[in-house]
């Protein structure tokens, strides 16, 4: 699902410039794809990158909870 950067930053409490920083980070390190339409940008996650993401931290060993920690 593509959303555009205005639609995400709705819901958020953050500047817009902040967003967008952040969205850049994440397109530079490829977690998330973008692409401009007109005045738009709009985003979007990969469904290999999340199948990627989702085999990564699935192959990490279960951490023990350290005493005193919350569930």
């Amino acid at each position: 699902m593509r959303y555009s950067v205005g639609q995400l930053g709705a819901d958020v409490d953050i500047s817009a410039s902040t967003l967008s920083h952040h969205l850049k980070e994440l397109h530079r390190a490829g977690l998330v794809q973008m692409v401009r339409k007109d005045q738009q940008v709009e985003c979007w996650v990969a469904p290999q990158t999340l199948e990627q993401l989702a085999a990564f931290f699935s192959d990490l060993p279960a951490q023990p909870k350290m005493q005193g920690e919350n569930p």
